[in-house]
C-alpha cells in the first residue's frame, strides 16, 4: 500500500501535462502512487498519459465518462490505495518537497487529520523550478482553529483541494466526494465536510508555497462560464452559512460567512446578465429576479454587513434586477462627475 495517493483530473491537458506529471515524479519521496483520471479528453492527453505508465509502475491511467472534474476526482479518490490523498491540477505543478513535507508534518503532527499548505501564483510557465522553495516565515509550522474558518477564507487558503493532505479512511467512511456536476465551487463544499469530520478540529498550517498555481491560460472548468452557476452559489453559500452555525462559530466568523454569501450572489448575478448567452436577455433578467427573491439571497441581505452602496441595497430589495442596473448606471455616471472634480481641483 502506498502512503500517498496522487489524483490529477484531466480533461484535453497536452499542452502542459508534462511539466505537471514530472513535477510529481520528481518528488524526494517516492512511496506514492500517481492517478491519472482522464475525463473524455479529446486531445493527445490519453496518449501522453500512457507514455507514462509504461516508464513508471506507479503511474496509472483511470477512466471518467461522467464529464467534469468532480466526478474525475471521485474516481481518483474511489480507486486510491493510498493512507494519505492528495490532488494536483493537470495545469499546475508542485514542489519535489511537496510530499515530503506533507509527511514530516504527519510525523510530528499525528493527531491531526487537517495539514494544509502555502501555495504560490504564477502567471505562466516560464522558470518552471521543481525545487523546494523558502519557507514564508520563521515558524514552519503554525496552529490554525476552524473556529477561524471564514477567517481563513478571506486568505484565499479554504477553497482549494490541492493545498490540503486528505487521510482516505475518512473520506471512505463518511462517504465524502465531491459533488458531482457541480464544476466550481465544488472543492469548498467538499473541504467542509472533511473539516465537519474530523475529530481534531485544529489545523496544522505549513507556511511553505509547495504548490504553484499557474494562472495563465486556464483551460480547466473553473474557468469559463457556467450555465449552472446559480445553482452551484446556492450549494456553497447554504453550506457555509450551515457550518458556520454547527461549528458555533462566534458572531464576526457568521457575518463573514454572510458577506461571503453576499458577494457570490452578487458575482452571480452579474454573470448571467453578461455572460450567459445560451438564452436571451429576458431570460437572464427573469433568473436574476429569482435569485434576488429567494429566502437565501433576502437572509443574505439583511445579515451581512459588509459595504453595499444605498442606491444598491434599495435596488436589490425590490427583487427587480433592471433596478439593479439602473442603480449601477446611476452609480457610474457619479463616480466620474466626482473624478472630474477631482482632477480640476489638482
Amino acid at each position: 500500500m502506498p502512503k500517498f495517493s496522487i489524483i490529477v483530473p484531466i480533461y484535453n491537458s497536452e499542452d502542459f501535462l508534462n511539466i505537471c506529471v514530472d513535477s510529481i515524479l520528481a518528488q524526494k519521496y517516492a512511496d506514492f502512487e500517481l492517478l491519472l483520471v482522464n475525463n473524455n479528453s479529446t486531445d493527445r492527453s490519453v496518449e501522453i498519459c500512457k507514455s507514462y505508465c509504461d516508464k513508471d509502475s506507479r503511474v496509472h491511467l483511470l477512466h471518467e465518462t461522467k464529464k467534469g472534474v468532480s466526478a474525475a476526482r471521485n474516481c481518483g479518490i474511489l480507486n486510491a490505495k493510498g493512507e494519505f490523498i492528495v490532488f494536483v491540477d493537470s495545469d499546475d505543478y508542485i514542489r519535489n518537497d511537496y510530499l515530503e513535507v506533507f509527511l514530516n508534518a504527519t510525523q510530528i503532527y499525528p493527531e491531526h487529520d487537517n495539514i494544509w499548505c502555502s501555495y504560490q501564483k504564477t502567471g505562466s510557465y516560464k522558470n518552471i523550478d521543481y525545487s523546494p522553495a523558502d519557507a514564508l516565515s520563521s515558524e514552519l509550522y503554525s496552529k490554525l482553529n476552524r473556529n477561524m474558518y471564514m477567517t481563513l477564507a478571506e486568505k484565499y487558503i479554504t477553497q482549494p483541494c490541492w493545498n490540503k493532505l486528505y487521510r482516505r479512511d475518512i473520506l471512505i467512511e463518511n462517504n465524502i466526494l465531491m459533488k458531482e456536476g457541480m464544476n466550481l465551487g465544488e472543492d469548498i463544499v467538499f473541504g467542509m465536510q472533511y473539516l465537519d469530520c474530523v475529530k481534531n478540529t485544529e489545523i496544522i498550517y505549513i507556511d511553505k508555497p509547495l504548490y504553484v498555481y499557474v494562472c495563465a491560460l486556464k483551460l480547466s472548468l473553473t474557468h469559463i462560464y457556467h450555465i449552472n452557476r446559480a445553482d452551484f452559489t446556492y450549494t456553497i453559500n447554504n453550506s457555509l452559512v450551515s457550518y458556520a452555525y454547527k461549528w458555533n462559530l462566534d458572531e464576526k466568523e457568521i457575518k463573514k460567512a454572510y458577506n461571503s454569501s453576499f458577494y457570490r450572489f452578487e458575482s452571480t448575478m452579474r454573470g448571467i446578465v453578461e455572460y450567459d448567452f445560451t438564452i436571451s436577455k429576458s431570460e437572464r433578467i427573469k433568473s436574476c429576479h429569482k435569485i434576488l427573491r429567494s429566502p437565501e439571497f433576502k437572509t443574505t441581505l439583511k445579515k451581512c454587513n459588509c459595504k453595499i452602496n444605498i442606491l444598491h441595497k434599495l435596488a436589490y430589495k425590490t427583487g427587480f434586477y433592471p433596478f439593479v442596473m439602473f442603480s449601477d448606471m446611476i452609480i457610474s455616471k457619479l463616480y466620474k462627475v466626482k473624478h472630474r472634480r477631482n482632477n480640476k481641483q489638482t
